[in-house]
Protein backbone atom coordinates (compact mmCIF):
# COMPACT_ATOMS: atom_id res chain seq x y z
CA UNK A 1 0.00 0.00 0.00
CA UNK A 2 1.19 3.50 -0.64
CA UNK A 3 2.03 5.94 -3.35
CA UNK A 4 4.72 5.62 -5.97
CA UNK A 5 8.18 4.48 -4.85
CA UNK A 6 10.51 7.20 -3.57
CA UNK A 7 12.07 9.24 -6.38
CA UNK A 8 9.44 8.22 -8.96
CA UNK A 9 6.73 10.51 -10.33
CA UNK A 10 3.74 10.26 -12.69
CA UNK A 11 5.75 10.94 -15.85
CA UNK A 12 8.20 8.12 -14.96
CA UNK A 13 5.25 5.78 -14.52
CA UNK A 14 3.82 6.67 -17.95
CA UNK A 15 7.21 6.04 -19.58
CA UNK A 16 7.34 2.52 -18.15
CA UNK A 17 9.98 3.11 -15.49
CA UNK A 18 9.86 0.23 -13.04
CA UNK A 19 10.94 0.31 -9.41
CA UNK A 20 10.20 -2.97 -7.66
CA UNK A 21 8.84 -2.89 -4.12
CA UNK A 22 9.16 -6.65 -3.66
CA UNK A 23 11.70 -8.33 -5.95
CA UNK A 24 10.80 -11.85 -4.75
CA UNK A 25 7.13 -11.37 -5.54
CA UNK A 26 7.95 -9.87 -8.95
CA UNK A 27 10.25 -12.81 -9.73
CA UNK A 28 7.50 -15.30 -8.82
CA UNK A 29 5.04 -13.50 -11.13
CA UNK A 30 7.65 -13.46 -13.89
CA UNK A 31 8.37 -17.20 -13.56
CA UNK A 32 4.63 -17.94 -13.59
CA UNK A 33 4.37 -15.93 -16.83
CA UNK A 34 1.93 -13.49 -15.23
CA UNK A 35 4.17 -10.64 -16.36
CA UNK A 36 6.28 -10.43 -19.51
CA UNK A 37 8.76 -7.79 -18.46
CA UNK A 38 9.15 -5.22 -15.72
CA UNK A 39 7.76 -1.75 -16.45
CA UNK A 40 5.50 -2.65 -19.38
CA UNK A 41 2.14 -2.68 -17.58
CA UNK A 42 1.04 0.95 -17.63
CA UNK A 43 2.19 1.65 -21.22
CA UNK A 44 0.41 -1.55 -22.38
CA UNK A 45 -2.77 -0.57 -20.55
CA UNK A 46 -2.73 2.88 -22.16
CA UNK A 47 -2.05 1.36 -25.58
CA UNK A 48 -5.00 -1.02 -25.23
CA UNK A 49 -7.34 1.94 -24.62
CA UNK A 50 -6.00 4.03 -27.53
CA UNK A 51 -8.81 5.57 -29.58
CA UNK A 52 -11.54 4.66 -27.06
CA UNK A 53 -13.84 7.24 -25.58
CA UNK A 54 -13.35 5.90 -22.04
CA UNK A 55 -9.78 6.02 -20.76
CA UNK A 56 -8.07 4.63 -17.64
CA UNK A 57 -7.80 7.03 -14.72
CA UNK A 58 -4.49 7.02 -12.82
CA UNK A 59 -4.54 8.66 -9.40
CA UNK A 60 -1.26 9.30 -7.60
CA UNK A 61 -0.64 10.91 -4.21
CA UNK A 62 1.91 10.47 -1.44
CA UNK A 63 -0.16 7.64 0.04
CA UNK A 64 -2.15 6.22 -2.87
CA UNK A 65 -1.50 4.81 -6.31
CA UNK A 66 -4.70 3.72 -8.06
CA UNK A 67 -5.54 2.71 -11.64
CA UNK A 68 -9.23 2.60 -12.62
CA UNK A 69 -9.93 0.65 -15.82
CA UNK A 70 -13.27 1.29 -17.54
CA UNK A 71 -15.16 -1.78 -18.74
CA UNK A 72 -15.30 -1.00 -22.44
CA UNK A 73 -17.07 -4.28 -23.27
CA UNK A 74 -20.05 -3.43 -21.08
CA UNK A 75 -20.39 0.06 -22.48
CA UNK A 76 -20.34 -1.25 -26.05
CA UNK A 77 -22.98 -3.90 -25.47
CA UNK A 78 -25.26 -1.63 -23.49
CA UNK A 79 -25.80 0.77 -26.39
CA UNK A 80 -28.49 -0.79 -28.58
CA UNK A 81 -29.26 0.87 -31.88
CA UNK A 82 -32.75 1.20 -33.27
CA UNK A 83 -32.76 -2.45 -34.48
CA UNK A 84 -32.82 -3.66 -30.86
CA UNK A 85 -29.60 -5.68 -31.20
CA UNK A 86 -26.47 -5.38 -29.10
CA UNK A 87 -23.19 -4.80 -30.92
CA UNK A 88 -22.24 -8.46 -30.41
CA UNK A 89 -25.58 -9.64 -31.84
CA UNK A 90 -25.12 -7.30 -34.79
CA UNK A 91 -21.60 -8.66 -35.44
CA UNK A 92 -22.91 -12.22 -35.32
CA UNK A 93 -25.64 -11.39 -37.82
CA UNK A 94 -23.11 -9.79 -40.18
CA UNK A 95 -20.91 -12.86 -39.90
CA UNK A 96 -23.77 -15.28 -40.59
CA UNK A 97 -25.10 -13.35 -43.59
CA UNK A 98 -23.89 -14.97 -46.78
CA UNK A 99 -22.86 -18.16 -44.99
CA UNK A 100 -24.81 -21.37 -45.04
CA UNK A 101 -24.08 -21.95 -41.34
CA UNK A 102 -21.36 -21.69 -38.71
CA UNK A 103 -20.49 -23.38 -35.43
CA UNK A 104 -20.52 -21.49 -32.14
CA UNK A 105 -16.73 -21.70 -32.02
CA UNK A 106 -16.38 -20.21 -35.53
CA UNK A 107 -18.72 -17.39 -34.58
CA UNK A 108 -16.91 -16.83 -31.28
CA UNK A 109 -13.56 -16.54 -33.06
CA UNK A 110 -14.90 -14.25 -35.79
CA UNK A 111 -16.66 -11.91 -33.37
CA UNK A 112 -13.88 -11.96 -30.77
CA UNK A 113 -15.88 -12.50 -27.58
CA UNK A 114 -16.01 -15.26 -24.97
CA UNK A 115 -17.81 -18.56 -25.35
CA UNK A 116 -20.37 -17.53 -22.74
CA UNK A 117 -21.07 -14.16 -24.42
CA UNK A 118 -21.38 -15.84 -27.83
CA UNK A 119 -23.82 -18.41 -26.44
CA UNK A 120 -25.95 -15.71 -24.76
CA UNK A 121 -26.04 -13.66 -27.96
CA UNK A 122 -26.95 -16.69 -30.10
CA UNK A 123 -29.74 -17.60 -27.67
CA UNK A 124 -31.02 -14.02 -27.77
CA UNK A 125 -30.94 -14.01 -31.59
CA UNK A 126 -32.77 -17.35 -31.68
CA UNK A 127 -35.40 -15.90 -29.33
CA UNK A 128 -35.84 -12.98 -31.73
CA UNK A 129 -36.25 -15.47 -34.62
CA UNK A 130 -33.18 -14.07 -36.41
CA UNK A 131 -31.03 -17.21 -36.06
CA UNK A 132 -31.90 -20.88 -35.98
CA UNK A 133 -30.04 -23.87 -34.57
CA UNK A 134 -29.27 -26.97 -36.57
CA UNK A 135 -28.08 -30.21 -34.98
CA UNK A 136 -27.12 -30.76 -31.37
CA UNK A 137 -24.09 -31.13 -29.14
CA UNK A 138 -20.74 -30.69 -30.87
CA UNK A 139 -22.48 -30.71 -34.25
CA UNK A 140 -24.66 -27.67 -33.51
CA UNK A 141 -24.51 -25.00 -36.19
CA UNK A 142 -26.28 -21.67 -36.52
CA UNK A 143 -27.70 -19.91 -39.55
CA UNK A 144 -29.39 -16.58 -40.16
CA UNK A 145 -33.12 -16.76 -40.86
CA UNK A 146 -33.82 -15.76 -44.47
CA UNK A 147 -36.25 -12.90 -44.87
Amino acid sequence: MGGLPRGMDYSDLMLGVSVLRNRRLADVFYRLHLIEAYGTGIPRIMESYAGRSRQPVISVSDNVFKVTLPNTNHATEAQPEDDGLSNVERKIMRYLMGRESASRRQIETAVGVSQARTTRALNALAGKNLVYRMGSGKNTAYAAVSK
